[in-house]
C-alpha cells in the first residue's frame, strides 16, 4: 500500500464531516508512521479509495449519507453492529440490524466507518437526540447512549476501526501499548473543616447503615483529625499525587467558586489552596480549573473562577473539567474556546467506566453550529472513581474487580485517563481498602 491515500467523493454530502474524520485520522496516534489521508485531491503517487453507493472497480467505502447529510436526520434506531476481521471485532452504526459479518469482502468495506467515527467522536447522538433523555443535572442518561445501550462502551470503537482500516489496506499494525494519564477533581479539601461537620458526618453515617460502629470511627475521626489536620480522611496528598513519570499526563483540577447544594466550595478551601497547589507542583502536575456547578453554561462565572484559580498558580491554565461532568456541546464549547482553555477533560460517563466518544486519544471535538472543529482538545475521561464506586453500589471489592478487568480488556490501541479524587479513600467507611488498591496499581507500572 502506497503512502498517500486518495478518498474520492462526488456524492452530495457535508464534506466539512467528512473532512474533519479524515483529520482525525491523519493525527490519530494508530496511523502508521508517513501515511496520508486526502479527499478528492490528485495525487500521482497514491492509492484510491472510493467513497461512494456507486458500483465502481477497485476499493470502496459505501457511503451511508446519514450523519453527512445536508439535513437534520429525525432520531431514529441505530445499531451497533458486529463486523468480523480474523478474531478481532469491529463495530458499525447503522439503521439496520444485520448479523455478524467480515469487516472486508473483495475490497470493499462491510459498511460506512466514517461516518461511524464521526457518530461517536461528535457526539451526534448528544448534540441531536438528548432533549428527551437528559438527567436532572442536564446531562445525556448513559444508559440512553448508543455505547451503553449496546455495552460496547469498554472498549474503544473508534480507536479499534483505525486500526482495522490501516490493517485491510494491508499495512503492518503492531498492537500499542496503552498509555495513561492521571487526573485528580479537588471538590472539597477537608471532611472536617468545622464544628458543624461532625454531625452531618454522622447522620450520613447512620443513613448509609453503619450503626455505632460507623458512628464512633467517625467521632474518633474527627477528634483525630484535631490533633493532626494530615489525620482529616480527605486530606490524601501526601500520597495522593503520583511521582512515577509514565504517565503523558498528571493533572489536578482545582475549584475557585460555586454557591449551590452541588458545590462543596467555602472559605477554608481557597486558605488551604496554596499549600495543596505546591505539593502538586513538586509532583510534575498540570494545574486545571474545575468550575462550579452553573459555570458550564456562565462564561462571566467560568472567567472569574480562571481569574481567581490564576492568582494562586501564577502560570497559565490549560486544562478544564466541568463540575459532575455538566457539558452543554454548543454553549460549554463555546465559552471553553473563547477564554481560551487548551484542553478539556470532561467526556467521561458519571455512573460507569468507559469509552463515551469511542476514543481515549485526545482529539478535537466538533463546532456543529459552524461545521467546523473546536480549537481546543477533548481528553476523553475514561475511569473516575466515583462513577465506577456509584456502578458498584459502593462496594469496594466490585470495585477493584471491575477496574482491573477493564485495563486488561484494554492492554492495546488506547489512551485512558483516570479521575481519583483526594475524598475517595474515606477511612471511615470501607472505602480504605480501594487506598490499597489505588497505591499497588500505580507502583506497578502500568506499562509493564
Amino acid at each position: 500500500m502506497k503512502k498517500n491515500i486518495n478518498i474520492v467523493c462526488n456524492e452530495d454530502i457535508n464534506n466539512n464531516r467528512l473532512n474533519y474524520v479524515i483529520d482525525f485520522i491523519n493525527n490519530h496516534p494508530l496511523k502508521p508512521l508517513g501515511v496520508k489521508l486526502f479527499l478528492n485531491v490528485n495525487l500521482n503517487d497514491s492509492d484510491i479509495i472510493y467513497y461512494t453507493n456507486e458500483n465502481v472497480q477497485g476499493k470502496i467505502i459505501p457511503l451511508q449519507n446519514l450523519f453527512f447529510s445536508n439535513k437534520k436526520i429525525p432520531q431514529v434506531n441505530l445499531f451497533a453492529n458486529e463486523y468480523l476481521l480474523g478474531d478481532e471485532k469491529y463495530y458499525s452504526v447503522e439503521k439496520i440490524k444485520k448479523l455478524s459479518y467480515f469487516f472486508n469482502v473483495e475490497n470493499v468495506f462491510a459498511f460506512d466507518i466514517f461516518e461511524t467515527i464521526f457518530f461517536h467522536i461528535s457526539r451526534y447522538e448528544e448534540y441531536f437526540f438528548s432533549k428527551n433523555h437528559l438527567d436532572k443535572h442536564g446531562r445525556m442518561k448513559s444508559s440512553e447512549q448508543l455505547l451503553v445501550k449496546t455495552k460496547l462502551h469498554y472498549i474503544p470503537v473508534v480507536d479499534h476501526l483505525v486500526y482495522g482500516f490501516f490493517k485491510i489496506l494491508n499495512f503492518d499494525m503492531e498492537k500499542r501499548k496503552t498509555d495513561y494519564t492521571l487526573t485528580h477533581d479537588i471538590d472539597i479539601i477537608r471532611k472536617f473543616s468545622g464544628f458543624l461537620k461532625l454531625p452531618k458526618s454522622i447522620a450520613r453515617i447512620l443513613l448509609m447503615g453503619y450503626g455505632i460502629k460507623g458512628v464512633y470511627n467517625i467521632v474518633n475521626s474527627y477528634f483525630q483529625s484535631l490533633k493532626n489536620k494530615n489525620n482529616d480522611p480527605y486530606y490524601t496528598f501526601e500520597w495522593l499525587f503520583r511521582k512515577e513519570d509514565y504517565f503523558i499526563n498528571k493533572i489536578v483540577f482545582f475549584v475557585a467558586g460555586g454557591n449551590t447544594r452541588q458545590d462543596l466550595y467555602n472559605k477554608y478551601y481557597l486558605k488551604e489552596l496554596p499549600e495543596i497547589i505546591r505539593k502538586a507542583k513538586i509532583n510534575n502536575y498540570e494545574i486545571g480549573l474545575h468550575p462550579s456547578y452553573n459555570a458550564y453554561a456562565d462564561e462571566k462565572m467560568l472567567k472569574t473562577e480562571q481569574e481567581l484559580l490564576l492568582n494562586f498558580t501564577k502560570r497559565r491554565i490549560k486544562f478544564i473539567r466541568m463540575h459532575f461532568l455538566r457539558l452543554d456541546l454548543t454553549k460549554s464549547f463555546e465559552i471553553i474556546e473563547n477564554i481560551g482553555f487548551e484542553m478539556d477533560s470532561t467526556l467521561g460517563y458519571n455512573d460507569t467506566i468507559g469509552f463515551r466518544a469511542g476514543t481515549g486519544f485526545e482529539y478535537y471535538p466538533y463546532n456543529f453550529g459552524e461545521e467546523r472543529k473546536w480549537k481546543f482538545k477533548e481528553l476523553p475521561l475514561i475511569i473516575m472513581d466515583s462513577a465506577l464506586l456509584k456502578n458498584c453500589k459502593g462496594n469496594p471489592d466490585c470495585f477493584e474487580e471491575k477496574l482491573i478487568e477493564f485495563l486488561k480488556l484494554n492492554k492495546f490501541n488506547t489512551h485512558i485517563c483516570f479521575n481519583f479524587h483526594n475524598s475517595t479513600f474515606d477511612s471511615n467507611k470501607s472505602l480504605h481498602k480501594i487506598r490499597v488498591f489505588y497505591q499497588n496499581i500505580f507502583d506497578s507500572d502500568l506499562n509493564n
